[in-house]
């Protein structure tokens, strides 16, 4: 009996691990309206294809670089976006049930964002992080309690931002980081299913030992 139950108990522990929230890891993203390297002295790499977008403006597809190097505002690091326009397409290496992305700006500069359209759902973004001049300068789009929840995917578009009245329709960003459940590793029913009747059988068992006990 005390081998039961510790098999039962394990294999409790392994599902409720297996499917908590992790950083999932981002594969690569592509960008659209970027400003170039070096503008305003803020830098950053890409591995992919760099193409033409309106005059002075850049679009970043196929590859990967600063916004997933997993360096939180680094100094002087970071993208430069055009708000009008701008999109960022994230890529995953599996299936997640995402809870949340996280947007960490660059320069210490507030990104001014109050929302964007993920996935085709419109998401109000929570500001945090380190305060300038009285505004946290990060960016948290959460999605539960969105048609997004529960969905599993391993591509997150963000497009048509929104931004704070009276400030500049720009935005930066040095880290993206996307948090969520890897669908692989949320235990099926059958796998419930067989760790209550293991639960049960053991409290049967504890029963009958008691009675031959008295």
């Amino acid at each position: 009996m005390k081998k039961l139950l510790t098999f039962f108990a394990a294999t409790l522990f392994a599902s409720s691990a297996f499917s908590a929230t992790n950083l999932a890891n981002i594969t690569g993203y592509d960008l659209t309206n970027s400003y170039p390297d070096g503008t305003f002295n803020l830098n950053h790499t890409y591995t992919g294809s760099i193409t033409n977008g309106i005059p002075g403006i850049f679009h970043y597809t196929g590859g990967t670089g600063t916004l997933a190097d997993g360096l939180i505002q680094n100094p002087n690091s970071g993208h430069l976006f055009l708000g009008n326009g701008a999109s960022i397409t994230i890529f995953l290496d599996d299936d997640y049930y995402i809870d949340d992305v996280s947007f960490f700006s660059a320069l210490g500069q507030n990104s001014s964002l109050e929302s964007a359209t993920i996935n085709g759902e419109a998401v109000t973004s929570t500001p945090f992080g380190q305060i300038v001049f009285n505004n946290p300068q990060d960016d948290l789009f959460d999605l539960s309690g969105t048609a997004l929840e529960n969905v599993a995917t391993n591509q997150i578009t963000l497009s048509d931002f929104g931004f704070a009245p009276f400030t500049p329709k720009t935005f930066t960003l040095s880290e993206i980081q996307v948090t969520g459940t890897l669908v692989s590793a949320v235990p099926e029913p059958s796998t419930y299913a067989l760790m209550l009747g293991g639960l049960g059988l053991i409290g049967f068992m504890a029963a009958r030992r008691r009675r031959h006990l008295v």
